[in-house]
């Protein structure tokens, strides 16, 4: 799409030095403008705009990190315009997922800036780095939820692999659990080749042996003794190394067919037996649990800003309205009769609260004086 892309992790950012974190924000974002359209990913958003306030460092160095990212977020330094978003991962990266993201544009030569977050841990982050124009777009990246959509994660992971023709990816994934998050797809898949190829090694050591056995049992002798390199084959010399090396085998001897790494079911059931989720049931219902926090969150938003901007707010009253029929007359009378009803409510209130008053007196009259 002809952008550039800036990948920016949060504690790379963090500086011992005074003023120089908030600097290095500064230079992530004027990089950017200098290179627009560009897009700049920060990943570990939650390390690098915590909540403020809640730090125990003593110079408020988050504190003034945060604000600096807001004002670039909004724009304040250069009058660029921006785009920005965060995607939100349940496991590393709700991120955010996820450009996705509003944008503020001011004029035409305007830089194209748009930020992406990714964190696991949407609830440390700073409230006002969800409001609108900056991270507004939260996106969840959560774990597949079918064995349909694992299969498609399995069959991407392994699309340059040489799989054996009986390996069946579709029973593979039905054998996987729904907590298997992106990096344990990769993990499995790269365990599967790994002992994929052990096992080749295996093949090709026990194929380097039965070559050495076979040849020290059809050598000839008086050969052996002269040369130790010169064997006899079929009535021909052939020169190999006595005795042959697994290396030289697979160089010099050694068909394409051996060769070749082929991932076997075995490979596969082996490595789903060693793999460990990394993240555990409790943790999957504590990321849900964020989700539809923030959802709902997200609903109330809307439906705030559609109850501010409804049609009955857009009404004109009747008497407002300019008409040019309309009688002067009957509004002040209107307006003359409203005031004087509520002139009368309001002496009628009073006459009775001094009525009361002074029934409590006289009853207080009456009354022995307490000891």
């Amino acid at each position: 799409c002809g952008l550039n892309f800036f990948s920016c992790k949060g504690p790379e950012l963090i500086s011992p030095y005074i003023g120089e974190s908030e600097a290095n924000v500064r230079r992530i974002f004027q990089k950017a403008r200098e290179a627009s359209p560009c897009v700049i990913f920060f990943d570990e958003l939650d390390s690098l705009a915590p909540k403020r306030g809640q730090q125990g460092d003593s110079g408020g160095v988050m504190d003034r990190i945060v604000s600096q990212l807001l004002a670039e977020l909004d724009g304040m330094s250069g009058g660029s315009g921006s785009s920005s978003s965060s995607e939100s991962q349940d496991t590393d990266a709700l991120s955010a997922e996820h450009g996705n993201g509003g944008s503020k544009e001011s004029g035409a030569g305007a830089a194209q800036v748009f930020a992406i977050g990714a964190t696991n841990r949407p609830d440390l982050l700073d409230p006002a780095l969800l409001r609108p124009g900056r991270f507004d777009k939260l996106v969840y990246l959560g774990v597949s939820e079918t064995h349909e959509a694992q299969l498609n994660i399995i069959q991407a992971l392994t699309r340059k692999f040489s799989l054996h023709p009986d390996l069946d990816l579709q029973s593979i994934a039905e054998k996987c659990p729904f907590n298997y998050t992106g990096a344990d797809f990769y993990a499995l898949c790269s365990d599967a080749l790994l002992k994929a190829m052990l096992r080749t090694v295996d093949e090709v050591d026990v194929l380097v042996a039965e070559w050495n056995e076979s040849k020290r049992a059809t050598s000839d002798t008086d050969s052996r003794q002269g040369d130790s390199t010169c064997l006899k084959g079929d009535g021909e010399k052939s020169h190999y190394p006595v005795p042959m090396t697994p290396q030289y085998y697979l160089d010099h001897i050694a068909s394409d067919s051996v060769k070749q790494v082929t991932v076997t079911t075995g490979d596969f059931e082996r490595a789903l037996d060693e793999l460990i989720p990394s993240v555990s049931a409790g943790e999957l219902v504590r990321y849900q649990t964020l989700r539809r926090q923030f959802d709902s969150a997200q609903r109330g938003k809307g439906k705030e800003k559609r109850a501010s901007y409804s049609d009955k707010d857009a009404e004109v009253p009747a008497i407002l309205q300019p008409d040019d029929g309309l009688d002067i007359g009957k509004v002040e009378r209107a307006q003359q009769e409203f005031d004087h009803t509520s002139n009368a409510d309001a002496v009628g209130t009073i006459d009775q609260n001094q009525a009361a008053k002074a029934r409590s007196k006289r009853k207080g009259k009456g009354k022995e004086p307490e000891m």
